[in-house]
């Protein structure tokens, strides 16, 4: 066949039937150089080819919509939707194995192949940006769909990462955004599998940072990153702790303890009222980053208060002193609790919530016994520190400190 009989008459796709009919033919006919006479393309039919791509992909963004718009039910939608995305990685597929075949011998056609690779990457978007809920998202990522996203990814990480760094004390923050993404897109960085939930993940956190205004004040740029961060629910441990060490921080500013109390509950209103996309989170098998902050946020509040009402009572006020006064313990006079500071934290927050230690308070449960004791990591312990973390355990500290318990246990049961 020769081309201008595939390209230049290819038949007109018939939409309704087969949707991706012409762009099937242009991957599968036009462009396969085992099927057609690709070395007879010229300049002129490479222009007309690059026109009817643009068409195309508006064509059939506009398909989509209306074919979506057109069904009421929920897995007519999802059935639609499934098959246009399936259909455009296998042409993507396609299209890469074509180019690879076709490169050196026709480079002219290289422009081609690049117009066509962006038309269904364009595509795949639109899907992935409009019809998220309907795609398997737990799916793997094929490596020819995931080769281009990870280089487009890359160009526009380089030139956030460069905007950033105009910006000093956007340091700490900005190390901890871009490390993860640069972990996702270095091949070299990750030992785990791509799926389609993650790759739209980085890909719409990538577009959302472009839309900050890096031109403003460096309080302005960063308020507009946690409030993307916050609305992608970017729950990286580093970030929560980035959050907490700046609330902290803000808290030391504040000079009165009703200060300090109105300020958390700012924080409070601020991180429950905060938007945030439904249903997308960095990481799906970590606690959602307002439920983490939340918690510590009404942990810290409820220190405050019960601070607050110690003060209220001068004996109350001399107790603190004395006890904050007291001599300091020695390293070697010191009990070693060999478990670690936030496994030890958790055994005497259920000590107390259990009510088998009683105090006027958990933070006197805390101040009372933590300055006796010292873990392999460290001798001097924050009683205070100790407290807050205990707020928020991570499940393999609330696993060794079980063991521990059980251990006691059965010791118990073998006397």
């Amino acid at each position: 066949m020769e081309i201008s009989d595939n390209f230049s008459d290819l038949p007109s796709a018939d939409y309704f039937a087969y949707p991706l009919e012409w762009l099937d033919l242009f991957v599968n006919l036009t462009l396969n150089p085992s099927k057609s006479k690709i070395a007879l393309i010229d300049e002129e039919q490479i222009v007309r080819m690059l026109e009817v791509l643009s068409l195309e992909e508006t064509k059939l963004q506009l398909l989509i919509k209306k074919q979506t718009f057109e069904v009421a039910d929920e897995d007519s939608i999802r059935l639609t939707v499934w098959r246009y995305h399936s259909s455009l990685l296998t042409l993507l597929n396609t299209a890469h194995e074509n180019d690879i075949n076709t490169a050196k011998k026709y480079p002219q056609l290289r422009k081609v192949f690049r117009a066509l690779s962006s038309t269904i990457e364009n595509l795949l978007s639109f899907l992935e940006i409009n019809y998220l809920k309907y795609l398997h998202m737990d799916l793997v990522v094929p490596s020819s769909y995931m080769a281009s996203s990870r280089l487009d990814l890359m160009k526009k990480i380089d030139r956030l990462k460069e905007l950033a760094d105009t910006y000093e004390n956007l340091r700490p923050l900005k190390n901890i955004v871009f490390e993860i993404l640069y972990k996702f897109t270095i091949p070299a960085n990750r030992n785990f599998e791509i799926t389609f939930r993650s790759l739209f993940y980085n890909k719409e956190l990538v577009r959302r940072l472009e839309t900050v205004k890096w031109e403003g004040r460096e309080a302005e740029v960063l308020d507009q990153i946690n409030e993307i961060l916050f609305l992608m629910n970017f729950n990286s441990r580093g970030y929560i702790d980035f959050i907490i060490e700046m609330v902290r921080s803000k808290l030391a500013d504040e000079k009165t303890p009703t200060g300090q109390l109105q300020l958390l509950h700012y924080y409070s209103k601020f991180f429950k009222q905060s938007h945030r996309r439904p249903g997308i989170m960095l990481d799906p098998d970590y606690h959602d980053l307002e439920t983490v902050l939340q918690k510590w946020i009404d942990s810290e509040i409820r220190y405050m208060e019960e601070k607050a009402k110690l003060n209220e009572s001068a004996i109350g006020q001399a107790q603190v002193r004395l006890k904050v006064q007291a001599a300091e313990v020695k390293a070697e006079d010191k009990i070693r609790c060999n478990l670690s500071s936030d496994q030890t934290g958790l055994i005497l927050r259920a000590a107390d919530e259990a009510r088998i230690l009683e105090a006027r308070s958990m933070t006197e449960v805390f101040r009372s016994i933590v300055p006796y004791l010292s873990t392999p990591h460290s001798d001097n312990l924050s009683y205070n520190g100790m407290r807050s973390k205990s707020y928020v355990p991570e499940e393999r500290d609330k696993e060794k400190a079980i063991e521990a318990l059980e251990r006691m246990i059965k010791k118990i049961r073998d006397y």
